[in-house]
């Protein structure tokens, strides 16, 4: 094989691998709070899993009489949230009804992103943190998760392959965001894998003296150092086992408790996940339904992650965050389905969260929107203020270094999200 080939058979992985090798990625974490970001792209209606109750006889049936081919007032029941009487889906959320009952997550309703419905602006607006009106490509800005990284000098990590920019804490380039979407299927744990057994041929053919393969060389000794470290965390562990319907997400949360479990190692606390395909114009209910198990069910995503984080005493330490970059809009469409609006529900979950609905849930100012053409959930809290109260409890007053109009922005309920 000539260096031309060898190069281009690898060199995506060695890029990869080469993130892994510098120092600062192997100094142990000094604050182990944790930030897990679970984001549903394609306007997730988390709206969809409540309802008004029949207490407001008027918001109830304009509720159900706008949606009939969506949903059946059968499929809620009562559920108490901070003394407050709310409809919640009966089936497939047991993992949400078990938060909220343990007041451990807070629902933050109309909660806005963006002043548009197009997906691009407004992943945008979610992921990168400000109100920028995005004349830049992403490509030239960091992502909020990794802002906090970097003013931490730490790293972000990502179990995606969509959306790294969401991690990124320089921008242009991508030295502290760790993709670990592949880690176990390229053998990265594995110091025999296909990689390594490639460059142990190359170099009996080179001499080390040529400067690429002293470079290769040193990625190849800094890759079994890794991987001896990674090894010696995880030997005599488990791993754990989720069974999703989609493949997609269950091999990130996988991922996602790997890293966790490596963190110190990684140097980062601050992990993204995401789970697509919620931009249901039609047959609505058939596919929310489909999805809402993997993510809100028993033994869904946020129910898993909360019980391995709670046997390794990390639940209290942890925010869970379960955002979209917007919602749909109050009435069913002409093929079952709904359009892209502006408010949606947000969730921040942990075992130190301050649970419960902070905001109005069915506030009586929407009911002269369902008879509009695109009528949509009122935007009153934007998502920044938010993450801000996040931020600033890993430190205090990162909220304003990391977000520059924390504090100026919309919100309809000031409340604190942490007990302590």
């Amino acid at each position: 094989m000539n260096r031309r080939e060898f190069v281009k058979t690898i060199g995506l992985s060695i890029v990869a691998i080469s993130l892994l090798a510098p120092q600062e990625l192997l100094a142990a974490s000094s604050n182990d709070k944790i930030i897990i970001h679970l984001f549903c792209y394609g306007g997730a209606d988390f709206r969809y899993m409540f309802a008004p109750t029949s207490d407001n006889v008027t918001f109830y049936n304009t509720y159900f009489d706008n949606q009939l081919d969506l949903i059946d007032k059968d499929e809620y029941e009562n559920i108490s949230i901070n003394s407050v009487s709310h409809g919640i889906k009966k089936n497939n959320v047991s993992g949400l009804k078990d938060m909220i009952n343990n007041e451990e997550i807070a629902i933050i309703p109309n909660i806005w992103f963006s002043d548009n419905r197009d997906h691009q602006h407004s992943i945008a607006r979610n992921l990168l943190g400000d109100n920028d009106n995005y004349t830049k490509s992403t490509s030239e800005k960091d992502g909020w998760m990794g802002r906090i990284a970097g003013e931490l000098q730490k790293n972000s990590v990502t179990a995606s392959n969509n959306w790294i920019f969401a991690t990124r804490t320089n921008t242009y380039e991508n030295s502290k965001s760790i993709n670990i979407s592949t880690m176990r299927p390229f053998g990265i744990t594995n110091t025999n894998n296909v990689v390594n057994k490639a460059l142990e041929r190359y170099y009996k053919t080179e001499t080390t003296e040529n400067p690429i393969v002293k470079n290769l060389v040193n990625i190849e000794r800094g890759l079994k150092s890794f991987s001896d470290k990674i090894n010696s965390k995880l030997s005599g562990t488990n791993r754990v086992n989720i069974d999703l319907n989609s493949g997609y997400l269950e091999g990130q949360v996988t991922n996602l408790f790997d890293a966790i479990d490596c963190r110190d190692i990684f140097n980062s606390n601050y992990f993204h996940i995401d789970f697509p395909g919620w931009d249901f114009h039609g047959n609505y209910a058939n596919n929310a339904n489909s999805k809402i198990p993997d993510v809100f069910g028993n033994n869904g995503a946020i129910d898993v992650i909360k019980k391995e984080l709670s046997k390794r005493g990390l639940w209290n330490n942890t925010t869970l965050i379960i955002s979209s970059e917007f919602g749909r809009q109050l009435k069913q469409n002409g093929i079952e389905g709904k359009d892209h609006g502006h408010g949606n529900l947000m969730f921040v979950a942990g075992g130190n969260v301050s649970g419960g609905v902070y905001g109005d849930m069915f506030p009586d100012s929407e009911l002269e929107l369902w008879n509009k053409v695109g009528g949509e959930i009122e935007g009153k809290t934007i998502g920044y203020e938010i993450f801000g109260k996040i931020a600033d409890n890993i430190q205090l007053g990162l909220g304003e270094k990391v977000f520059p109009a924390y504090k100026k922005g919309l919100i309809e309920e000031d409340f604190d999200l942490y007990k302590s």
